[in-house]
Parts: C-alpha cells; structure tokens; sequence
C-alpha cells in the first residue's frame, strides 16, 4: 500500500512485475503460501522515488519471469524451492504510479553458477530490506543454503543499486538464524545475529562489531531474534536497538520491559538505554524507528493490566547523542483507535516514521468501519495500519536524493548580489598568488572588506597590501590601501623586508551599524622605510634589526558612501611598539598569526603570534592588545597563552575570546580575562594546536563564540567520524552550549571559517 504520509488517499502496489512490465498477480510461491511476509523499503532521501521489494518466492518456475536465462546460470533451484526474491521500482509521490526498474532476481544466490540448496527454503525473509543514504539498498536473508555457511542457517547480504545490479555480491555476515534485524546508519548499515551487532559501511566493508547485551546491560534475546528490532537513519550515526528484555537492578534483581538502546556507529560503542514501558503489562514482540532528528518511536504488541487481548502501544522519545541519553517526548499510547479491553486485539507492528508523521501497523481483530462501540467484525489477521503527527513536527535536514553533490546558491534559494569579482585584475598589478587564505571584514552592516595582497609598485618580487570596500547592497567597490605613509597618502610600495608571500593580511571594521572606523594589519617592515618615519616611534630602545617584520597596524575612516579612505593613525609595531629595550630571536618579531577585530565599544583587539621571546622566553606565544580607532593603546600588549596562534579571535557582547592550544579564554572589552574553556569540552576534537583549519566567531550583538572546523567526535574508544562541526560556548559563563555537523556529504575537507550575525546566524564556508 502507498499512503501519502500526510495523508489523503492511498494505493495499492504490486510487490513483483513480470519481466514484461506489468504487474504480477498470481501464485509466485511454489512450497509455502502463507508464513513469513514480504518486506519493502524506500530510499530514505527526501525527495527519493525509489524503492525495493522482497518476499520468499520462485520465479524460476514461472513463464512470466523467464525472459531471459538469469534463471539458467548453473545453481540448481529445483521444482519447490523459494528463495529471498527482490526487485526495485519508482514511485510518482503525486500519482502514486508504479514502475518497474529491474526485473525479479534471487538477492543472493542469483549470480551464482553452480551448486543447490539441501532443502526448499534457499533463503528466507527472515532478513529485511533498508535503504543506504547513498540511494543504493542492503538486501538481508537468512541464508539456509549452506553454500555460504556449510554448518547451518547463517545472515548474509548484498547491495543492490536502484536498478538492479549488484554492488556488493552475497556477504557472510555470522552464522546463526535471522530475523529482520537490519538498520541504516550514516555511511552504512549493521546487522545483528546471535545478539551481536555487526557495522558495515556503505560498500559491505565491516567496521566492528558490538555485543548488544554485554554493553547495554539490557538481555536482548540473543538468538534469531524475531521479538526484537533495530532502527536507525541516514542522518544520524546511531542505531537502536529495542525488545522486551531484563535489566539488573542494584540488588540484582531482574526487572523487566520494554528496552531500547542506542550504539554508536563510529566506533561501535553503547551509548544510552530507556526503558520506554512504564505500567504492567505483558509483552510481545517490539519495533523501533528514528527519524532524522535522533527522536525514536517503540511500538510494541502489550497485553495491558484489565485487557483480554494484546494492544500495539508505542511511545515516542529524544535521543541526546552529546548528553548520551533519551528523554521522552510522550507517555505510551495505544497506536489505533480500534483497541478496547475485550474482543479487540492488535499484535505484530511495525513502524515508519518522518520527522512529521509516525505510521503504525500491525495484524489483529478491528472494526472495518472504525466504529469502535461496535466492536471487531474483521477476519482474523487482518492487516492494518494507521498514521499519526509526530509530537514535535520538524523539518527533515537530510540531504535530499537529487542533491549529491553541493547544488548552487540558485538552488538554494540564494541571490547573487556581486557576481564573482577579481580584486586586483590591472595585468600590470597580477595578484600574489602564495599567500593564504583572503581576509575579508565588515564596516557596520554598509561595507564589506576584502583582503589581497599584490606587488609592490615599480617591482615584480615585493608584496604590497591592499583591500576592497564593496558595498554589501551590491554596486561599485572601490580599492584601498592597507597602510598610509605618515603624511597621509597611500603606500604601494615595498614594505615587508624579510618575506615576499606568505600570510595574508588581516582587516576589520567597527561592526557597529553606521560606523566608520576600520583597522588593517599585516606582517610588515615600516621602521626600514623612510616614508613611516615622521616620528621617533621606531627608536625607543627595542632592536627590530635589518629584516625583520612583525604584526603592523593602522586605523582609518570610510566613508559609506563616497568608499573614501582616511588616516587615522600612523602605522605601529602592535604588539612591542611600546617596548624599551631588548631584541627579537628572529626575523619574524611578531606573526598574523593572529587577527583583528572591533568590539561592541567601538575599539578594536589585535593578536598576534608573538615570537620575540619577550613574554614566553621558551617559545611563541599568544598576545593581545586593544587599539582605539585614533591608535592610541587601551590595553598594553598582554599575554593569552604560550603557544601558536592562527587567527582564532571572536567579538561578543561585551567583550572578545582568544583560542590557543584548544583553551578558549574570554576577556571583558578592558583586556580582563573572565574565564577558560577547553574547546574539546564540547566532545569533538577541534584541533589543540596551532588552529589553522579551525576559526572563532561571534557578534557584539550576542554572548555566544562559534567554534567552526573539520573535527571528529570524541569517544571512548578513540577520535571518529570526521566532519565539518560546530560548537558554541556561552562567554557569561564560559561553559559548553551545542554542536552540529555542518557538512552533510563524506568527503575530503579543508580550511574551514565561520561568521555570524546579530541575530545569531551563522554561515559555514569550508573547502571540499
């Protein structure tokens, strides 16, 4: 049956086509003509058409199905033999119409050339069918062969593309019988035999394996497992697994339910338990499911307290993969409204959810015309089932079937304001490709600024700094200079002694909207050149030597409109432009390294990567310091951490945050520290080092610092899953808030940044 999940009228679909086409209606089961059901599964993709089906069958005695000499191949079926039989078709979501993609093959045996099966049951269903979130699908059977397992019955599978091809061929999972216990995870699926979980990525490569029972601590039954299930989704890296089952008190007693446990996929741990039944009842067979959003549905066949007949109940939950625990979002409710003390009776579900709706179904005894007073009047058996709102109703985040590799900003929905722009584009003035990544800036909420670096006027080797100011409403930019010599007119030329690439230049605005003032940085070599010196500032006793260049500032006015750039200050050694005396161990005095930023007061913070030995005599250090926009210094250069820095500085309501080595330290607007975190507090592993591909950022409208990069999750049994994450931490109290994944696509990832505006939204850029 196809039932639109938000309801309305369904259809009836055929399980098997012939090889012509058309559906197939008649005897397909040549030794059993009831027993074990069907199965059928869908791509789990939003917006996914396909799907698969599956039964005990043999369609190599039937004419309709022998259109070929597939049946033919050596493999001796025999003239009563049923076997795990699938095939695939398209679903019109609108029409509901039907289609056939393949033709019925024998999942696991069907490419094989010789050999027979000691009994009529080849394979059995027994097993199940599920969707992976790369649109191919797991067919699973108890194997009963013995070509896979010479021993006995043993659980097998193979992966099947939308048409039909194989794309794993047969697999031996474990020896043991088989009962539907099949889940998609994200990049893979597990199965379970003889209590044991199996994981498998999207390709049928095993990734470990899991005891259900002895982690859990809950007794799953251990053999072919028909009273319990598990569940999962191709969002979420967890799987579950429910059943009726014992738990051990802390006097060892035994006290039994309704279970449900979640294991960690990556690294094939537990991670969580729930008892979902909390009244007296007798119990039967358990299923579970979960939606894209970790909340889990358990439906259960309960014999309540008063009643004469068994009931499907189900209880909906939320599973915290961070707090590593369930919470209920419901109380156990009876699934259809046909249900009453006497004479009604529904046993055996099954489920399906969305994140807005909850399909139950089961068999028992209803009223055909739902008039519960009337009481059941069905066959027995009968089949039915029944849709109900999800409590929590959200949208689904998974990434949609059509979409498998990132789609454009049209396609999201997104405008293109500025087209892509080069910035230096005069072939005279070719911009100095080795440099890093551009640093890019906002003056209030008018102008965007963008970093670049090019050479230096009247030479081809000497970098120069220069930046763009475009509009954010779109319309013409204009170029600016990174640094004024001291009477006022831009310098183009020569500034840095020591190195012509290398790191970028850093830049920042007041991000206050209507304001003017914005600073510039850079690794540069101003006390070498004579147009910076209108003053004595570089002869105050500290040696900067020859060829060495450390993190130089400089403040300006912009006019919004005009894009008119105007000299606020002159150009100053940021980090020891104060200092008296002493020298550098290096060329490199100072490094960006570090970044700029303005603050909620209108200053502006500047780190650096301090490399003089000054403050850290073993080693580089963290330092920061607090400009207004005249230049002029509020807080004198002070010491974060020892340590490498790589332009991990955030602004929030009140002050600014620093990350160094992993610690995220958080300081008032005057430079006084409030508080530390460490970073991997938040359980993924952000890198502790020099935080290159890692960025900070937050809003001087909001508490909250944004932790962005490519990380993995932390487990007890080692570093996991890498991703593209995020994390917040809250500065007031400097503690740990949330994280999500950002990246919903495997595959290689680089740099990543983050930005975020006044209402807390924030944008992910990243490489892939």
């Amino acid at each position: 049956m196809l039932q639109p999940a938000a309801g309305g009228p369904a259809a009836a679909g055929d399980h098997f086509f012939a090889d012509d086409g058309s559906p197939y209606r008649a005897q397909i089961n040549i030794s059993r003509q009831d027993g074990n059901p069907q199965r059928v599964a869908g791509d789990p993709r939003p917006g996914a058409t396909n799907i698969i089906t599956g039964a005990e069958a043999s369609p190599h005695l039937l004419d309709a199905f022998k259109s070929d000499t597939r049946w033919e191949l050596g493999f001796d079926r025999g003239a009563d033999r049923r076997y795990g039989t699938v095939q695939t078709f398209s679903i019109d979501s609108v029409s509901l119409t039907q289609t056939a993609l393949s033709k019925a093959v024998d999942a696991i045996h069907g490419r094989r050339a010789e050999g027979s099966s000691p009994g009529n049951q080849i394979t059995r269903f027994g097993g199940d069918l599920v969707g992976l979130d790369n649109g191919n699908f797991v067919v699973m059977v108890e194997d009963r062969s013995k070509l896979l397992h010479a021993d006995g019955n043993a659980s097998v599978f193979a992966i099947i593309a939308p048409d039909g091809t194989i794309v794993t061929e047969s697999t031996l999972v474990a020896p043991g019988d088989q009962w539907a216990n099949l889940a998609a995870f994200r990049g893979g699926f597990a199965v379970r035999t003889r209590g044991i979980i199996y994981f498998f990525n999207n390709s049928g490569e095993l990734l470990g394996q899991i005891s259900g029972t002895a982690t859990s601590g809950v007794s799953f039954d251990a053999g072919r497992g028909d009273g319990t299930r598990m569940g999962g989704h191709i969002n979420s890296p967890y799987v579950y697994l429910a059943g009726a089952a014992n738990v051990l008190d802390n006097e060892g007693n035994k006290v039994p339910g309704i279970y449900v446990a979640a294991f960690d996929s990556r690294d094939q741990s537990f991670v969580a338990r729930f008892k979902v039944d909390n009244f007296p009842n007798a119990r039967d067979r358990t299923v579970v499911a979960a939606d894209a959003l970790n909340r889990v549905t358990v439906a259960f066949a309960s014999k309540p307290e008063g009643y004469s007949g068994n009931q499907i109940v189900a209880r909906v939950l939320q599973f915290d993969g961070c707090a590593k625990e369930f919470s209920a979002l419901t109380e156990p409710f009876l699934a259809f409204h046909n249900n009453g003390t006497t004479g009604f009776l529904t046993t055996t579900p099954s489920i399906a959810v969305t994140t807005k709706q909850i399909l139950v179904a089961g068999k028992g005894l209803i009223n055909l015309e739902n008039d519960v007073d009337a009481g059941p009047n069905s066959p027995a058996q009968t089949t039915v089932y029944a849709v109900i709102n999800h409590p929590d109703p959200q949208e689904d985040p998974t990434t949609p079937a059509t979409s498998t590799i990132p789609a454009s900003a049209e396609a999201n929905g997104l405008t293109r304001i500025v087209p892509d722009k080069v910035i230096f584009d005069d072939p005279n003035n070719p911009p100095n490709l080795n440099n890093w990544e551009p640093y890019v800036g906002i003056l209030g909420n008018s102008v965007f600024l963008v970093g670049a670096n090019t050479f230096a006027e009247g030479v081809a080797n000497e970098q120069r700094f220069g930046f763009v100011m475009q509009p954010v409403a779109g319309g013409a930019s204009a170029v600016g200079d990174h640094f004024f010599a001291d009477d006022g007119a831009p310098y183009r030329g020569q500034i840095n002694a020591s190195r012509r690439d290398g790191n970028p230049q850093r830049i920042a605005g007041d991000p206050r909207p209507g304001a003017v003032h914005v600073i510039t940085g850079a690794e540069a070599s101003p006390h070498l050149y004579d147009p910076f010196k209108g003053n004595d500032r570089w002869e105050l006793g500290f040696d900067r030597g020859l060829n060495r260049r450390y993190g130089t500032v400089q403040t300006f006015e912009i006019n919004p409109s005009t894009l008119q750039q105007t000299m606020l200050s002159k150009a100053q050694d940021v980090a020891n432009g104060r200092l008296t005396e002493g020298s550098s161990a290096s060329d490199q005095a100072s490094r960006f390294g570090g970044d700029v930023l303005g603050l909620d007061n209108g200053n502006f913070v500047v780190t650096v990567e301090d490399r003089t030995r000054v403050r850290n005599p073993g080693g580089n250090a963290a330092v920061f310091t607090i400009l207004s926009p005249t230049g002029a210094i509020v807080k004198e250069t002070t010491l974060v951490a020892n340590g490498d820095l790589w332009s991990n500085l955030a602004a929030f309501k009140g002050g600014f945050a620093v990350r160094v080595a992993g610690i995220i330290y958080f300081y008032s607007n005057d430079g006084e520290l409030k508080g530390q975190i460490n970073s991997r507090d938040s359980g993924i592993g952000f890198d502790p080092g020099r935080g290159d591909n890692t960025r900070i950022a937050g809003h001087i409208n909001s508490p909250y610092v944004y932790l962005a990069g490519n990380a993995p999750v932390i487990t007890p049994a080692g570093n996991v899953d890498p991703g593209v994450r995020v994390a917040v931490f809250d500065s007031r109290n400097q503690s740990f808030v949330a994280t999500a994944r950002v990246d919903a696509r495997n595959g290689s990832n680089d740099r990543v940044v983050i930005a975020v505006d006044p209402l807390d939204r924030f944008v992910v850029a990243y490489g892939n």
